[in-house]
C-alpha cells in the first residue's frame, strides 16, 4: 500500500522511539496490522506478543479496543500530531522522542 499509506514505529536499544506516518490521500476506512516482537534473553527476536488487525476508525471511536495502540496514540498526542477521527486526512507525521521523556 505504499501508494496510500506508509507507516513505521520502532523503539531502538537506547529507548528512542521513532514514528513515521505518511497518509498520501484521505482515508475513510483504515486498518492497522500490529505485530509486536520481543527479544528473548539471548537477544533473538522471536517472541511474538501480538499479531492482529484492528479497524483504526473503530479504535478512534473507542480506544479501549487495544491497550498497546491506545498507549502509542497517547504518546503520539503528547509529542506531535496524530489522527483523532475518521476520515483521516492526507498528512505526514514524523516524531522522535526518548522513552525517558515520557515521565515528565
Amino acid at each position: 500500500m505504499p501508494d496510500i499509506l506508509e507507516y513505521n514505529c520502532t523503539i531502538d536499544d537506547n529507548s528512542k522511539v521513532s514514528i513515521y506516518l505518511n497518509v498520501k490521500r484521505d482515508l475513510t476506512n483504515a486498518f492497522v496490522h500490529e505485530t509486536y516482537i520481543f527479544a528473548d534473553k539471548g537477544g533473538v527476536y522471536n517472541l511474538v506478543y501480538s499479531n492482529k488487525t484492528i479497524n483504526f476508525c473503530s479504535f478512534l471511536s473507542n480506544r479501549k479496543i487495544d491497550i498497546v495502540l491506545r498507549i502509542l496514540l497517547a504518546v503520539g498526542e503528547k509529542f506531535g500530531q496524530v489522527p483523532t477521527h475518521c476520515p483521516i486526512k492526507k498528512v505526514k507525521i514524523v516524531n522522535f522522542f526518548r522513552m525517558s521523556s515520557l515521565n515528565g
